[in-house]
């Protein structure tokens, strides 16, 4: 059975983000028992301080299965002519009973949808029908019922198909019975669903439609179906049965607005393997993102092969997921600290050692408490195996880049002996034990003496870039290096076809936040840039954690740089900022001269500093990872219960800006899940809400000065 919300109203509520974009709001109406077809529904809209004037936006009545476009027909459209209104949609006597939607276009050719209503059912009026009776394999009997006077015809569609299989009359309607039935031979391949639809000639029109039905007899009961409705992150269980075991048989999640065909499903959010069984159950975690998705179950799922979605036999419901339980523990502009707003600027791979091993003076090993001057973090060894360290400058930077991938990473630290990188495994180097000149990094080493920096802060995994980066937005472990693409559509244009990764669905950071309602943003160089290219003169959306995840990866959170300096000017700069630079001055080795990216994070803080937010706002400067360069102090255990996955070595973390301590040198134990800690009990008062390292790990607060303010 599916499920459907009918509603009485149908409520177009939109917001403004920036720019032109739209984020919907859903408001479910009081539930009738549904809509007859020639009833009418009314429906509202509105526009809450949206830059356009709807002069041009139409509105229109689609199926759940339809795909809007502008060659493909609504059962009713109408032009909406104001910026916001109302307006009395009459159902179509020629509609189909099942379920519905209203879209609100932004455009008059179909193609930007700004909103949709939620579903609505429309009914059968009771008089006609058709329904499946026995089947044997091909063979089904197709049962029909019409008021007196009637006369037509029964005719064979495949599900979603425009037009009859056999142009000639499949099951005559005479008009002088009331019922009957028929036995009509299907097709037998197995590669699509057929129905059998009812045709009125008095009504002039389609009156009824049958379930799906396939040549093996597994289509027609849509015995797959979530059990119970839920919150984002809580666990959900949906099951099947009565379908024929199918060894390769797979269930895809999808979100109910994105309307899906066979071979059509970008939007696919969670693909799971049924294990072949002709019953059983599944449960996982929901969506991050709220909304209405469903589940479709695949015969020949193929899990991306040639097959894949070749045959769907069955689709759940809808199940409504709402906002997130999230605690907003601190009302609206309050923060537990006089920090308004937190910059967070992502580099790349450089260790401790590699930048700092010239500015600390403590011995090697020496394990100084003191905290204020460059006496109180630990230079480097003099030599590693009786190699000396590599003079790192921006020539050394460009012309080596040490292998940093998981494998390599964990034999270069060798469970915390740290003896892998010069000597031992197929990964050493001479190269990976460097040492930045101070000229080099002499930007960072002012930072370091007039603000606050860490010398305990470790990259939270042994790996790559990408996998470093998801403990910014998720706190754990979600994938090894940079192994998965993004769904997102800014950043992926160079990745291969066939390679393009699903959307994740767990809650972020993100998702925390919007759901408090406070402002955030991942600001990326050439984020909106058109022109071609690929990584590292074009933006990479492997580089953004956030992308990766369905709701916000393609949202207006996502941000071209230069929105940054206009947010700054413009008094509009949200509360909670990240930065990622264009791979050719992050510091990446072989990729990017260190002195470039030392330049782009001196004018991100002069001009905060020179901005009416100095007096407000935090600025971390990080790299995402080591980048396989030596250090000498072992990583922390792995926080077993939470993430087994063992940390990474050491990498230099500062503070800037007027709230925090000067000259200091912080040696609480951190790491990138810190600053989600951070995040979560200055704006939302609450902090271990995703569930992840952000229950265990130590916050950042140490490095604050008394002018912070700060509330532990």
């Amino acid at each position: 059975m599916r499920f459907a919300l009918t509603v009485l109203a149908l409520c177009l509520a939109l917001s403004t983000a920036s720019g032109s974009q739209v984020n919907l709001t859903y408001f479910e109406m009081s539930p009738l028992s549904g809509v007859l077809p020639g009833q009418s529904i009314q429906l509202s809209w509105t526009f809450n301080g949206l830059a356009i004037d709807g002069s041009n936006d139409w509105i229109g009545l689609y199926g759940i299965n339809d795909i809007p476009s502008a060659t493909s027909p609504s059962w009713t459209w109408d032009w909406t002519g104001t910026k916001s209104g109302t307006k009395t949609l009459t159902v179509p006597t020629k509609c189909t009973p099942g379920t519905y939607v209203v879209y609100y276009f932004g455009d008059s050719g179909r193609t930007n949808i700004l909103a949709m209503s939620s579903y609505f059912r429309v009914l059968s009026d009771a008089n006609h029908k058709v329904t499946i009776g026995s089947q044997s394999n091909q063979n089904i009997v197709v049962n029909w019922q019409v008021p007196q006077g009637t006369s037509g015809a029964v005719n064979l569609f495949t599900v979603g198909g425009s037009s009859p299989l056999n142009s000639n009359v499949v099951c005559p309607i005479s008009g002088t019975a009331t019922s009957g039935s028929c036995t009509i031979q299907i097709p037998a391949s197995n590669a699509a669903l057929y129905e059998f639809r009812l045709f009125s000639n008095q009504k002039n029109g389609h009156m009824a439609t049958s379930t799906p039905v396939s040549p093996s007899g597994d289509g027609g009961s849509d015995n797959l179906s979530f059990t119970t409705t839920g919150v984002s992150g809580s666990a959900i269980t949906f099951s099947w049965s009565n379908l024929a075991a199918e060894s390769d048989a797979w269930i895809g999640i999808y979100p109910y607005y994105i309307p899906g065909t066979t071979t059509d499903h970008s939007p696919l959010l969670i693909w799971v393997f049924t294990g072949g069984a002709s019953s059983g159950s599944y449960t996982l975690s929901l969506p991050g993102a709220p909304g209405y998705y469903k589940a479709i179950y695949y015969k020949s799922g193929g899990n991306g092969g040639v097959n894949a979605y070749s045959y769907p036999i069955a689709t759940t419901g809808l199940i409504r997921v709402s906002p997130m339980s999230v605690q907003c523990g601190l009302s609206a502009g309050t923060t537990n600290s006089n920090i308004k707003n937190i910059i967070t600027i992502v580099m790349e791979n450089h260790s401790f050692d590699s930048y700092f091993g010239n500015y600390c003076q403590a011995p090697t090993f020496s394990n100084p408490t003191c905290e204020y001057g460059p006496q109180c973090c630990e230079k480097p060894p003099l030599s590693v195996f009786g190699v000396q360290p590599t003079v790192l400058n921006d020539a050394a930077n460009t012309a080596f880049d040490p292998n940093h991938e998981h494998a390599c990473m964990l034999t270069k630290i060798d469970s915390g002996r740290m003896d892998g990188y010069v000597n031992g495994t197929s990964c050493s180097d001479n190269r990976n034990f460097a040492v930045a000149d101070v000229n080099t990094v002499a930007v960072y080493h002012q930072y370091a003496g007039k603000y606050a920096m860490a010398d305990n802060y470790f990259h939270p995994a042994a790996g790559a870039s990408a996998q470093n980066d998801m403990y910014l937005a998720r706190g754990t472990h979600v994938f090894y290096d940079n192994s998965e693409s993004p769904a997102c559509t800014h950043g992926t244009q160079c990745v291969l076809v066939g390679q393009k990764g699903y959307w994740r669905h767990e809650p972020t950071i993100g998702h925390l936040l919007n759901s408090c309602g406070v402002s955030w943003a991942f600001y990326a160089e050439a984020y909106d840039s058109s022109s071609i290219g690929c990584y590292p003169w074009k933006y990479d959306a492997s580089d953004n954690p956030f992308s990766y995840y369905y709701g916000i990866g393609d949202s207006p959170n996502m941000q071209d740089f230069t929105k940054f300096q206009a947010a700054l000017t413009s008094g509009s700069l949200p509360s909670v900022s990240y930065i990622k630079p264009l791979g050719t001055r992050c510091e990446h080795p072989s990729l990017s001269k260190i002195t470039d990216g030392t330049a782009f994070v001196k004018s991100i803080v002069d001009s905060v500093l020179a901005s009416p937010y100095a007096n407000q706002t935090l600025i971390l400067i990080l790299p995402d990872e080591s980048g396989g360069f030596y250090d000498h102090v072992p990583p922390p255990p792995t926080w077993d219960g939470y993430d087994s996955h063992p940390n990474g070595a050491r990498t230099w973390f500062i503070a800037a800006g007027n709230l925090v301590k000067s000259n200091y040198i912080s040696h609480v134990q951190m790491e990138h899940t810190s600053i989600i800690k951070f995040i979560e009990h200055n704006w939302l008062g609450v902090t271990g809400q995703l569930g992840t390292r952000d229950l265990v790990v130590n916050n950042i607060d140490s490095v604050l000065s008394p002018l912070a303010g700060y509330i532990p």
